[in-house]
């Protein structure tokens, strides 16, 4: 129920989140690192393990039955909405699948001569979820605090977070191709992180870059290569 989302969002990080931190924080403080260390000395990917170990451990013992159910309905939105965190590729197919079905919700609220829903006219052109200013402001607004939220609990959880940057960068090409006027996301990375290529040409850009919508003139028809899924 997206009505109660920024609801949950806020209950997970006062009640949940500094619980589990406070948890892990002691775990660590009576040696459990150097127990796991010990323990695991001939695993090769060791020092992931040990950095993930704080959430690994069950936090969810010192939570009570109200801070389990939030815990819970915490994993359940970020579940809801997982598609934005999946590889590029994927991730696309589900939006484009959600845009169809709210045009398709749009095509009955037309017929019936009632008011039709926000993104649900497939006459008005950007109008869905499958443009980029609007897949934009719903990762600003309910995906990357969701989400943040959530790996600042569980660090094992990051490539989600990592996926979802890369998906934004896909959607804010989008929209600048479109001309629209689009704030880049805070990144210090200055790793290339997507490419165009058309013909001969191309362009590759790191998370820093940003055009205006007259800089996408010629490159309207280019292909667009999240260096990531390479």
């Amino acid at each position: 129920d997206m009505s109660e989302h920024f609801g949950v969002v806020s209950s997970f990080e006062t009640k949940v989140l500094p619980k589990i931190q406070t948890s892990s924080e002691a775990r660590m403080s009576k040696g459990g690192w150097n127990a796991l260390k010990s323990r695991l000395s001939n695993v090769k990917k060791l020092p992931k393990v040990a950095e993930d170990y704080p959430a690994r451990t069950n936090e969810a013992e010192q939570l009570s039955s109200e801070e389990r159910i939030i815990l819970l309905r915490m994993a359940l939105k970020c579940a809801d909405i997982g598609h934005v965190t999946l590889p590029l590729k994927m991730h696309v197919l589900w939006v484009e699948s959600l845009q169809e079905e709210f045009y398709r919700q749009g095509d009955q609220e037309q017929q019936l001569d009632s008011q039709i829903s926000f993104l649900c006219d497939r006459r008005k052109p950007r109008n869905g979820p499958a443009h980029g200013e609007n897949q934009l402001g719903f990762m600003d607004v309910i995906a990357f605090p969701l989400y943040a939220a959530w790996v600042e609990a569980f660090p094992s959880c990051e490539v989600l977070l990592e996926n979802l940057k890369r998906n934004r960068r896909n959607w804010e090409v989008d929209a600048m191709r479109n001309g629209s006027n689009v704030v880049d996301m805070p990144n210090d990375d200055d790793k290339p992180v997507a490419k165009l290529n058309k013909g001969k040409q191309c362009h590759t850009f790191n998370a820093r870059d940003r055009f205006t919508g007259s800089e996408w003139k010629g490159w309207d028809n280019a292909s667009f290569v999240d260096l990531g899924d390479v």
